[in-house]
This record gives structure tokens, C-alpha cells and sequence, in this order.
């Protein structure tokens, strides 16, 4: 087995759990924007993380091209976001993401990241912005919503290299024996 994993992060979370992946499994860890200098062929599995916003999984678009042109290969994504883990957040990324496209099958894990408005860049803070004003004037607010209005003044980080365990497991299994966790 020769794995290699990419990454799209924004405010460093995704980062920390590639670089994690890539520790455990021994293997080369790049952001995104270097797929474009590596020989796919070199490596049997490969493996993609995204940070979320609003469902969407960070980088995919720029992913797929490359990936249609390794299909045959084994592949594995993770997403990474500011919610508590739930087992119906795979459900939701991969309906958002990858239905009707050929990673519709592809196993999906999700890792809890956390919040640092300091680290988002000028686009992604105005949105952040406008969507806590958002928050503060909703009603009948959730435990996540709670969450997010103090993260935008109060930074956390509920990143778990334990919580990778499960990809591990499964990239070290056949392909027929692998389960999502989320």
C-alpha cells in the first residue's frame, strides 16, 4: 500500500488531521494546490480532506478532475467542521457532495475541527460575519448556533488525533469491509 493524502484547509484543522493521517500511515502529506505536481500513478490509495461550509466540502471541485483520471485507485475523504460529531453528518456532506458523481460511493469520515476567526482570510471573514449577525437574530437558536456566536469572539479547537483511528482502520482494510464513521 502507497498513500498519499491532500488537504484543503482555511483555518488550519484540516491541516492538523492531514498531517496526522500522514504521520500514521508513514506516507506524503500536500495541500491541495500541489496535486498538480505529483504523479498519481506512484501512489494505490489516495486520500482528501475538506474543511465544510454549509455542507460543502472544501476543494472537491478542484479534486474530482484529477481524481477521474485515477478512478481505478482506492480512495477515502474526510471533512472536517466546527460541529459536533453526529452520525448523520457523512449522511448530509456526502448527499451535498458526491451524490451523482463517481464518489457517490466513496467512503466518507468526519473529524471535529473548531472555529478561529482570526485564521479565516478577508472573503470567508466577511461571510462568517454576516452569518453570526445571522445567528444572533435567530429565535430559536441551537447548541451549534450557541457554539458558533462564541466562537466568533472566543476561538476553540476541538481537533482529537484519536478521532482518526477509523480512517486508518479502514484504508488498512480491503474495500469491501469498510464502514463510514462520523
Amino acid at each position: 500500500m502507497t498513500p498519499i493524502v491532500f488537504y484543503k484547509s482555511i483555518s488550519g484543522f484540516t491541516e492538523k488531521y492531514a498531517r496526522w493521517i500522514g504521520e500514521a500511515l508513514d506516507c506524503p502529506v500536500y495541500n491541495l494546490n500541489a496535486m498538480k505536481n505529483v504523479d498519481l500513478r506512484d501512489f494505490d490509495v489516495i486520500i482528501y480532506g475538506g474543511s465544510l461550509h454549509a455542507s460543502g466540502l472544501n476543494g472537491l471541485k478542484t479534486f474530482l478532475p484529477y481524481y477521474k483520471k485515477i478512478a481505478e485507485k482506492k480512495l477515502f475523504l474526510f471533512a472536517v467542521g466546527a460541529s459536533p460529531c453526529r452520525k448523520n453528518i457523512p449522511e448530509i456532506v456526502r448527499e451535498y457532495n458526491l451524490e451523482n458523481t463517481l464518489l457517490a460511493k466513496v467512503p466518507l469520515f468526519y473529524f471535529r475541527g473548531g472555529y478561529n476567526f482570526s485564521k479565516l482570510d478577508i472573503p470567508n471573514k466577511i461571510l462568517m460575519y454576516f452569518f453570526t449577525m445571522h445567528l444572533k437574530r435567530k429565535k430559536n437558536r441551537t447548541e451549534d448556533d450557541e457554539g458558533m456566536i462564541q466562537g466568533y469572539d472566543k476561538p476553540f479547537d476541538f481537533t482529537d488525533k484519536e478521532s482518526i483511528q477509523p480512517l486508518l482502520e479502514a484504508v488498512r482494510k480491503e474495500p469491501e469491509n469498510v464502514q463510514e464513521i462520523g
